[in-house]
C-alpha cells in the first residue's frame, strides 16, 4: 500500500499484539503515526476479527499481565486487583463496574478485552 512501508506495520502488528488483537479499524489511530489524509484510503484494505481477542483472565492476572495492555494504567489495575482482593474473585466481566474508582469509559474500553474462564 502506498504510503505504509515497513516501519509503520512494525509499529501496527506491535501495538495490535499489545492489544491482543483489534475489535475495530479505528484502533489503528491510537498509534498516532498514521495521517489522517493517508488512513482514510488504505484503511478499506483493514480487517479485523474481535472473535481473534486474546483475552485477560480478570480472576488470575497479575500486575505485569494488566499493565502490558495499553488500555491499563496502573491506576486501573492496582483498582482491579484491590477489589478482587478484598472481594474474592470475578463472576462476571460487568462485575468491573462495581469498582467505585473505574470511570465508566474505561470500563467499557477495558470489558472487551477481559474474561472470568
Amino acid at each position: 500500500m502506498k504510503g505504509v512501508g515497513p516501519y509503520m506495520v512494525k509499529r501496527i502488528l506491535q501495538y495490535r499484539n499489545r492489544l491482543g488483537g483489534f475489535l475495530y479499524k479505528d484502533q489503528i489511530s491510537e498509534l498516532n503515526i498514521i495521517a489522517d489524509s493517508l488512513y482514510q484510503p488504505v484503511s478499506q484494505y483493514f480487517t479485523v476479527d474481535p472473535s481473534l481477542i486474546q483475552k485477560i483472565k480478570l480472576n488470575t492476572a497479575d500486575y505485569k499481565t494488566f499493565t502490558k495492555h495499553p488500555y491499563f494504567s496502573a491506576e486501573t489495575t492496582n483498582a482491579i486487583l484491590k477489589y478482587r482482593k478484598q472481594h474474592g474473585p470475578f463472576s462476571n466481566i460487568q462485575h468491573i463496574s462495581r469498582i467505585r474508582s473505574l470511570k465508566e469509559e474505561v470500563g467499557k474500553k477495558i470489558l472487551p478485552y477481559l474474561t472470568v474462564d
